[in-house]
Protein backbone atom coordinates (compact mmCIF):
# COMPACT_ATOMS: atom_id res chain seq x y z
CA UNK A 1 0.00 0.00 0.00
CA UNK A 2 1.02 3.19 -0.88
CA UNK A 3 2.32 5.54 2.21
CA UNK A 4 2.03 9.38 2.85
CA UNK A 5 4.78 11.01 5.17
CA UNK A 6 2.69 13.56 6.65
CA UNK A 7 4.72 16.39 9.47
CA UNK A 8 3.73 19.20 11.50
CA UNK A 9 5.92 21.19 14.12
CA UNK A 10 6.01 21.49 17.71
CA UNK A 11 5.77 24.02 19.60
CA UNK A 12 8.07 27.37 19.42
CA UNK A 13 8.11 31.14 21.10
CA UNK A 14 5.80 32.21 18.30
CA UNK A 15 3.07 29.25 18.35
CA UNK A 16 3.16 28.13 21.92
CA UNK A 17 0.28 25.62 20.68
CA UNK A 18 1.61 24.69 17.03
CA UNK A 19 -2.20 23.92 15.03
CA UNK A 20 0.16 22.04 12.42
CA UNK A 21 1.01 20.01 15.36
CA UNK A 22 -2.75 19.13 16.23
CA UNK A 23 -3.79 18.61 12.32
CA UNK A 24 -1.16 15.85 11.97
CA UNK A 25 -2.89 14.52 15.32
CA UNK A 26 -6.23 14.83 13.98
CA UNK A 27 -5.43 13.46 10.88
CA UNK A 28 -3.14 10.59 12.75
CA UNK A 29 -6.35 10.09 14.57
CA UNK A 30 -8.90 9.93 11.53
CA UNK A 31 -10.65 12.58 13.28
CA UNK A 32 -11.15 15.62 11.78
CA UNK A 33 -10.61 16.50 7.50
CA UNK A 34 -12.38 13.58 5.87
CA UNK A 35 -12.69 16.07 3.04
CA UNK A 36 -8.90 16.18 2.83
CA UNK A 37 -8.18 12.77 3.36
CA UNK A 38 -10.79 12.43 0.39
CA UNK A 39 -8.24 13.68 -1.89
CA UNK A 40 -5.35 10.60 -1.33
CA UNK A 41 -5.29 7.13 -2.63
CA UNK A 42 -5.64 4.41 -0.35
CA UNK A 43 -2.90 4.89 1.51
CA UNK A 44 -0.96 4.19 4.88
CA UNK A 45 -0.10 7.46 6.82
CA UNK A 46 3.06 7.93 8.30
CA UNK A 47 3.07 10.75 10.99
CA UNK A 48 5.72 12.78 12.61
CA UNK A 49 6.17 16.08 14.38
CA UNK A 50 9.26 17.97 14.00
CA UNK A 51 10.99 20.38 16.84
CA UNK A 52 11.70 23.96 15.81
CA UNK A 53 15.42 24.27 16.22
CA UNK A 54 17.61 24.13 14.19
CA UNK A 55 19.77 21.55 15.01
CA UNK A 56 16.88 19.17 14.59
CA UNK A 57 15.71 20.73 11.25
CA UNK A 58 19.00 20.26 9.79
CA UNK A 59 18.75 15.99 10.46
CA UNK A 60 15.77 16.18 8.40
CA UNK A 61 17.20 13.87 5.98
CA UNK A 62 16.63 11.10 8.27
CA UNK A 63 12.76 11.15 7.41
CA UNK A 64 14.18 10.38 4.25
CA UNK A 65 16.15 7.59 4.98
CA UNK A 66 13.03 6.13 7.13
CA UNK A 67 10.42 6.57 4.58
CA UNK A 68 11.47 7.39 1.27
CA UNK A 69 12.61 4.20 -0.60
CA UNK A 70 10.17 4.21 -3.61
CA UNK A 71 10.56 0.45 -3.76
CA UNK A 72 9.10 0.29 0.06
CA UNK A 73 5.77 2.13 -1.81
CA UNK A 74 6.69 5.91 -0.32
CA UNK A 75 3.99 8.15 -2.54
CA UNK A 76 4.57 11.67 -0.81
CA UNK A 77 5.61 13.72 1.67
CA UNK A 78 3.14 16.55 3.02
CA UNK A 79 4.74 18.61 5.49
CA UNK A 80 2.18 21.16 7.46
CA UNK A 81 3.46 24.22 8.85
CA UNK A 82 2.17 27.51 10.66
CA UNK A 83 2.44 31.06 9.70
CA UNK A 84 1.09 33.58 12.33
CA UNK A 85 -0.81 35.99 9.99
CA UNK A 86 -2.82 33.23 7.64
CA UNK A 87 -6.14 33.21 7.44
CA UNK A 88 -6.39 29.91 4.93
CA UNK A 89 -4.01 27.08 3.60
CA UNK A 90 -0.83 27.95 1.80
CA UNK A 91 0.13 25.24 -0.63
CA UNK A 92 4.00 25.90 -1.02
CA UNK A 93 5.40 25.58 -5.15
CA UNK A 94 8.87 26.29 -4.61
CA UNK A 95 11.65 25.80 -1.52
CA UNK A 96 14.16 27.92 -1.37
CA UNK A 97 17.90 26.43 -0.50
CA UNK A 98 18.80 28.82 2.36
CA UNK A 99 17.80 29.07 6.39
CA UNK A 100 17.57 32.48 7.61
CA UNK A 101 14.90 33.38 10.37
CA UNK A 102 14.50 36.75 12.61
CA UNK A 103 11.63 34.80 14.67
CA UNK A 104 13.12 32.54 17.33
CA UNK A 105 13.08 28.79 17.38
CA UNK A 106 12.04 26.69 20.27
CA UNK A 107 15.12 27.12 22.13
CA UNK A 108 15.29 31.04 20.84
CA UNK A 109 17.94 31.22 18.36
CA UNK A 110 18.03 33.31 15.08
CA UNK A 111 19.60 32.94 12.24
CA UNK A 112 19.65 37.16 11.04
CA UNK A 113 21.93 38.08 8.13
CA UNK A 114 22.62 36.17 4.99
CA UNK A 115 21.28 32.50 6.34
CA UNK A 116 22.97 29.80 5.31
CA UNK A 117 22.68 27.16 2.22
CA UNK A 118 20.40 24.16 3.22
CA UNK A 119 22.48 21.82 0.14
CA UNK A 120 26.14 22.73 -0.16
CA UNK A 121 26.26 23.27 -3.90
CA UNK A 122 22.83 22.67 -4.47
CA UNK A 123 20.33 24.49 -6.63
CA UNK A 124 19.14 27.69 -5.58
CA UNK A 125 15.14 26.77 -5.77
CA UNK A 126 13.40 23.19 -6.26
CA UNK A 127 9.71 23.08 -7.57
CA UNK A 128 7.02 20.61 -5.81
CA UNK A 129 6.03 17.72 -8.00
CA UNK A 130 2.79 17.79 -6.52
CA UNK A 131 0.48 20.11 -8.76
CA UNK A 132 0.38 23.02 -5.86
CA UNK A 133 -2.58 25.05 -7.57
CA UNK A 134 -4.55 21.76 -8.59
CA UNK A 135 -4.53 20.87 -4.89
CA UNK A 136 -5.98 24.59 -3.81
CA UNK A 137 -8.21 23.65 -6.10
CA UNK A 138 -9.11 20.70 -5.10
CA UNK A 139 -9.77 21.72 -0.92
CA UNK A 140 -11.26 24.60 -2.18
CA UNK A 141 -14.14 22.22 -3.71
CA UNK A 142 -14.43 20.54 -0.49
CA UNK A 143 -14.96 23.83 1.53
CA UNK A 144 -11.05 24.35 2.84
CA UNK A 145 -9.77 27.91 2.20
CA UNK A 146 -6.94 27.56 0.45
CA UNK A 147 -4.04 29.57 -2.08
CA UNK A 148 -0.66 28.96 -3.42
CA UNK A 149 2.26 30.17 -2.11
CA UNK A 150 5.29 30.87 -4.44
CA UNK A 151 7.54 30.38 -2.02
CA UNK A 152 7.94 28.40 1.27
CA UNK A 153 10.10 31.99 3.10
CA UNK A 154 13.37 30.90 5.11
CA UNK A 155 11.98 29.50 7.93
CA UNK A 156 11.38 25.92 8.94
CA UNK A 157 8.53 25.56 6.89
CA UNK A 158 11.09 25.64 3.68
CA UNK A 159 13.96 23.98 5.35
CA UNK A 160 11.62 20.80 5.42
CA UNK A 161 10.33 21.25 2.04
CA UNK A 162 13.45 22.09 0.56
CA UNK A 163 16.15 19.07 2.54
CA UNK A 164 13.24 16.33 1.42
CA UNK A 165 13.02 17.84 -2.50
CA UNK A 166 16.25 17.12 -2.89
CA UNK A 167 16.70 14.00 -1.77
CA UNK A 168 13.74 13.09 -3.88
CA UNK A 169 15.08 14.37 -7.26
CA UNK A 170 16.72 11.87 -8.06
CA UNK A 171 13.26 9.34 -7.09
CA UNK A 172 10.30 8.59 -8.29
CA UNK A 173 8.35 10.69 -4.98
CA UNK A 174 6.30 13.41 -4.60
CA UNK A 175 6.56 16.44 -2.60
Amino acid sequence: MPKVVLTGYGPYISAPTNPSEMVVRAIENRTVCPEALALLPPCRIITQILPVTTEAQMGINTLWDQHGDVSDSAFAFIHLGVDPEATEFHIECIGLNVLQHIRPDANGITRPGDGVALVNGGPLALQSTLGSSWLAEQLGHRGISASVSWHAGTYFCNLAFFKVASAVIMDDCSF
